[in-house]
């Protein structure tokens, strides 16, 4: 197993990843395909690795 490496069943869903920043689904994919948020593709459907969510928020934070 490669270091780093997020199993699928760790991956969160759109509506997961949603939930996670208190923003609609519409919001997540628009930052998914805007390049903001990364993403997998596993099958048809898009995954999200809490890591690159958590990474998002930090970058994202305001310190005002």
């Amino acid at each position: 197993m490669t270091a780093g490496f997020v199993g699928v069943d760790h991956l969160l869903t759109p509506t997961a990843t949603a939930e996670r920043l208190a923003v609609s689904t519409w919001t997540v994919a628009r930052l998914r395909r805007d390049g903001h948020l990364a993403a997998v593709r596993v099958g048809g459907s898009w995954r999200f690795d809490p890591a690159d969510v958590a990474a998002y928020i930090t970058k994202n934070r305001s310190e005002g």
